[in-house]
């Protein structure tokens, strides 16, 4: 071999290294074992004080519907977690909301810019619960053409989810935090084939050193849409059914954690013991009841150990629904485009995918409501109305596992996140009327989606942060 050759070859060889090394170095920062975990928790009510002098929207159902009273408060539920690996704390903030755009979560990041530098925080994500029953945070549920989103009622729900965090780390406590699951039978509904989602309610208990009181987090796949539409009462639906129950049975503070909700995954209507369908305000409180049960009744818990892994991936997907154009454009719709993303308007959304590990629990934040199949995956013997249109990965062949959560409307709410091989439009109307494909089924889900590429991109770059983090398959 010739000295250029050698040459060659000597720079090649210490290229792959330094790939090598520099991959090695990612993964040994995004992967850390701290010495025990330190959590804290706060709460802050959001409902106004002027709820009955003032219209406010109800959000979720029809538009230009007012809040005609108070069934039970809003929050925002703020935790703290540290695993005391010296990287710093990761906040968690839950509100008990339609939802929020990346904008108004990118406003509360702001906001705690001198929080981060004094405690240290690595990460701060803001949740929704998704509540039908909740003030309008959105804007697309005022009257026609106009916001339904009231901006002194926004910059509250800014302040108390800052207060709510800051409040939370100077709350924290050091002790265990424990995990554990169980399967719920008979309480959920898929309105839309394939009939895809997810079970398991899976519980994060933190019990403090000093036997103070304790934290409860439940993660669960369903849409707080218990109450239906006939309700104009400010609610945080079965949640705040499930958070009460808890409190009584325990002690232990409580926040919920929606799941992948897509599709439309809801619960049932409850019926009393003569067979008798419950008016919804009870079959919201006993659902709420059912759901709380089951995460008291969980025996297979088992210890965490203190490791809190995370990583965000900033992604764009084009924006196509022209209903969310106009909406923007009318100052209705607070989510930011940027240019380009193709036809027809040359327009994406700039959005997050966050990737965790808590403990042994894989977890995926994903910004909006995901169908479960993508997860999942799906039914086989399902005909989609494009057989030959191929879904990208589920999230399940990316991680070669089965059990991980999925954080629905996490950091932003893009709307409906849906199967590419069964998106289909109105062909006069599309985004606006519900198109109905061969076989007689409703797609709805479309008209409140950012377009039929928006699985595509999240999961190009859900594979592209995987991989960042260490996983390939």
């Amino acid at each position: 071999m010739d000295r250029i050759l050698k040459y060659k070859v000597a720079i090649v060889m210490l290229f792959l290294f330094l790939l090598l090394f520099t991959a090695c170095q990612t993964q040994d920062e995004f992967r850390k074992t701290g010495t025990h975990w330190t959590v804290g928790f706060d709460k802050r009510e959001i409902v106004p004080e002027d709820i009955t002098a003032k219209t406010y929207y109800i959000a979720g159902y029809d538009i230009d519907k007012p809040a005609t009273g108070i069934l039970d408060p809003q929050y925002v539920r703020a935790v703290w977690m540290d695993d005391n690996s010296g990287r710093g704390g990761v906040v968690m903030a839950v509100i008990d909301c339609i939802g929020l755009t990346r904008t108004d979560v990118e406003h509360i990041r702001s906001l705690l810019k001198d929080f981060q530098k004094k405690s240290g925080c690595r990460s701060i994500n803001i949740f929704s619960t998704h509540t039908h029953a909740g003030i309008d945070t959105l804007g697309i549920w005022g009257p026609l053409l106009q916001s339904g989103k009231d901006e002194e009622f926004m910059e509250m729900l800014y302040k108390n989810t800052v207060d709510a965090v800051v409040g939370a780390w100077q709350n924290r406590k050091d002790g265990v935090l424990f995990g554990g699951s169980v399967e719920v039978e008979g309480i959920l509904n898929d309105s839309r084939d394939p009939q895809v989602y997810s079970k398991t309610l899976f519980r994060f208990r933190f019990e403090p050193y000093d036997n103070s009181r304790g934290l409860q987090m439940i993660h669960f796949g369903a849409h707080p849409e218990a109450l239906r539409s006939e309700n104009t009462l400010v609610s945080a639906d079965f949640p705040a059914y499930m958070g009460k129950r808890i409190m009584e049975m325990t002690n232990d503070d409580f926040v919920y954690l929606t799941g992948a909700i897509g599709g439309l995954i809801n619960t049932k209507r409850l019926s009393d013991e003569s067979g008798r369908q419950l008016d919804v305000y009870k079959s919201t409180e006993k659902t709420g009841e059912i759901l709380a049960d089951a995460a008291l009744s969980i025996d297979n818990e088992r210890v965490l150990m203190p490791s809190f892994n995370i990583k965000t991936k900033v992604f764009e997907s084009p924006l196509e629904n022209p209903v969310y154009l106009i909406e923007k454009f009318l100052g209705i719709l607070s989510t930011k485009a940027v240019k380009g993303g193709g036809e027809p308007f040359n327009l994406s959304v700039r959005t997050e995918v966050t990737y965790a590990e808590i403990g042994d629990v894989k977890a995926i934040f994903v910004p909006g409501e995901l169908f479960p199949e993508l997860a999942y995956g799906g039914d086989e013997a399902f005909i989609p109305v494009h057989e030959s249109v191929q879904n990208p990965k589920t999230f399940a062949e990316m991680l070669g596992d089965s059990n991980f959560l999925v954080f629905g409307l996490s950091n932003d709410e893009i709307g409906y996140i849906l199967p590419p091989n069964n998106f289909l439009l109105d062909e006069k109307l599309p985004y606006i009327e519900n198109a109905v494909d061969k076989y007689g089924r409703r797609h709805y889900e479309e008209t409140n989606s950012i377009g039929p590429k928006t699985a595509e991109n999240l999961a190009n770059a859900l594979m592209e942060l995987l991989a960042s983090c260490g996983i390939t398959r």
